[in-house]
């Protein structure tokens, strides 16, 4: 197997055989599904194979476990929401094909044995349906963690934009819309992407007081993520992970930032002091645009969904100031590599504003350039860039992280926001579902953003290294061609409680990607070019809005 291909070698007559088109298109499913590429670890497969005795073919997956014979295609025999072979957290190393057919897998959870029994429904007779807008992982692991303790339930796990359809995400929010409004909608939705602010004024979604209640007797919870979103003693969405937004700099600097007028005050300050060079390590308007959204976005519309049109004014005005310093002091060579970084991820838009929102990314610049400047952007896990951040100030003693207060302060960007349709087919086992998406278990995966579960939060600061010594290190280019070797610290237990009561004060809801969010981005961009003025901008983005509520 290739990323690509599927190869049959015929080892008896020496001879490559023909090859088997649809076998190549599975392959070639599983390695670029829409979601995500191939990756390579110490054997842990996107999928894996076996032959029979017969040398019939057997693929294990996400999806399930296939027979391939030629001639006959390939055949589902198993679907990987029925067992555990769907949760993402459990590795895939390697498979064994006996009679029967019977299969014994080496899974990250152990060996597991797979038989066939005839008297087992092929599928549960009652069914669930959960949606979500792109594949989530916490939902994967709460599909199989749900199965295991349902045998008579079947989950359908259904993901808007799959990459096999094609659907943007415009035209699958209206595929789903006519589905629910024909009553035949999920029965579990997660609002990531989707129309939280229509679906609450239009009464869409059930209340979850009761399911949460029942879930804080059995465990403890960051009631003030889970509960953000209460109102009158009701909850009708519920975010399960989060991420925290960082501003990271001199702690004289940070000082005096208490809103975004003056943390543009901050950066043209620092321009002039050094007129070259970033200052935000964002070389491109829509990238400085959605840094700033981290502690803006909340304040862009009423409770009704309309327009804060003051509070946008603002954030154009303010923006507009700090792009200019930005820009001012990148020079034409500085933005070719920006531009040829860029083209070596495969970012085809020319935008690599995900890469920028990740607070690793522009820390890192503090121990390269010699200038000043400021780190903007999400930690969202202890060992990928938590460790990032501290280890910083290890070198560099006056540079601090907070949170950042431009128009809003104490924001989280909320992700996994669970619902359950007010026309549920089956409301109470919807409701059974996010308590087990919830619970410890499911939330204890550390290769998501942080959860809303206390155990399986601490659990992420679990280790048996040496708290004063350094677990590992990587060398920094710097300006002058010279390398600065940087050692990275697990959290001690004074920073392990510094994350800890900075989940705890978090109390402002942002959500990224939100219709007002993609129309001030979209004029913003054209504000910070200087292709439209504030005024115009504003109109613009009013009407996007109106229209949007108006569908």
């Amino acid at each position: 197997f290739t990323t690509t291909r599927a190869y049959s070698y015929d080892y008896v007559n020496g001879e490559l055989l023909e090859q088997e088109d649809e076998l190549d298109s599975f392959v070639q499913k599983q390695m670029t599904d829409g979601m995500d590429t191939i990756f390579y670890t110490s054997g842990n497969y996107k999928f894996i194979a076996a032959l029979d005795k017969e040398n019939n073919l057997y693929l294990g997956c996400d999806e399930g476990i296939y027979s391939y014979k030629e001639g006959e295609g390939i055949k589902l025999l198993l679907e990987g929401g029925l067992c555990s072979l769907a949760d993402p957290s459990v590795a895939k190393y390697g498979m064994l094909a006996e009679e029967g057919p019977v299969f014994l897998m080496l899974l990250g959870s152990g060996v597991s044995r797979f038989a066939f029994d005839e008297t087992v429904p092929s599928v549960p007779d009652k069914e669930l349906f959960v949606y979500s807008l792109k594949k989530d992982r916490t939902i994967q692991q709460a599909v199989s963690a749900y199965q295991k303790e349902h045998n008579d339930v079947y989950v359908r796990y259904e993901i808007g934009m799959s990459g096999d359809n094609g659907l943007t995400a415009e035209d699958a929010v209206k595929a789903l819309n006519t589905e629910i409004m024909a009553g035949k909608g999920p029965d579990v939705l997660c609002l990531d992407g989707l129309p939280l602010d229509s679906y609450l004024s239009k009464g869409m979604l059930a209340d979850l007081s009761d399911t949460l209640k029942a879930a804080e007797e059995k465990e403890e919870f960051f009631n003030n993520i889970t509960r953000a979103f209460e109102k009158d003693g009701k909850i009708y969405v519920l975010p399960t992970r989060f991420r925290i937004p960082l501003l990271v700099g001199k702690q004289e600097t940070l000082a005096g930032i208490q809103d975004l007028q003056s943390f543009a005050d901050a950066c043209e300050k620092l321009r002039a002091e050094s007129p070259d060079g970033s200052i935000l390590s964002a070389y491109q308007p829509d990238i400085v645009l959605r840094m700033l959204a981290l502690a803006c976005e909340p304040s862009w519309s009423r409770e009704d969904g309309t327009l804060e049109e003051a509070a946008v004014q603002e954030f154009l005005t303010q923006a507009k100031r700090i792009y200019d310093a930005e820009i001012s002091g990148i020079s034409e060579s500085d933005m070719e590599d920006f531009l040829e970084s860029n083209r070596s991820r495969g970012d085809e838009g020319g935008s690599y504003a995900e890469t920028a929102l990740d607070i690793s990314f522009s820390i890192m610049n503090f121990l390269t350039r010699s200038q000043e400047q400021f780190g903007l952007g999400n930690t969202q896990q202890v060992s990928l860039d938590f460790t990032n951040v501290i280890s910083i100030p290890r070198v560099r003693k006056e540079i601090v992280f907070t949170t950042p207060s431009f128009q809003n302060s104490k924001v989280f960007q909320a992700e996994s926001i669970m619902g359950v349709s007010a026309k549920a087919a089956r409301p109470e086992m919807a409701k059974d579902f996010i308590q087990t998406l919830l619970s410890y278990e499911v939330m204890a995966s550390q290769e998501e953003p942080y959860p809303v579960n206390k155990a399986s939060f601490d659990r992420m600061f679990y280790t048996e290294m040496d708290l004063d010594t350094p677990f590992g290190s990587y060398g920094i280019a710097k300006e002058d061609g010279s390398v600065l070797m940087l050692d990275l610290y697990w959290p001690n237990e004074e920073e392990q409680k510094s994350l800890k009561n900075l989940a705890s004060s978090l109390d402002t809801p942002y959500l990224p990607d939100s219709r007002i969010e993609q129309a001030v981005v979209a004029a913003g961009t054209q504000v910070l070019n200087g292709e439209l003025s504030v005024e115009e901008g504003v109109a613009q983005i009013k009407q996007k809005v109106q229209l949007y509520l108006a569908e």
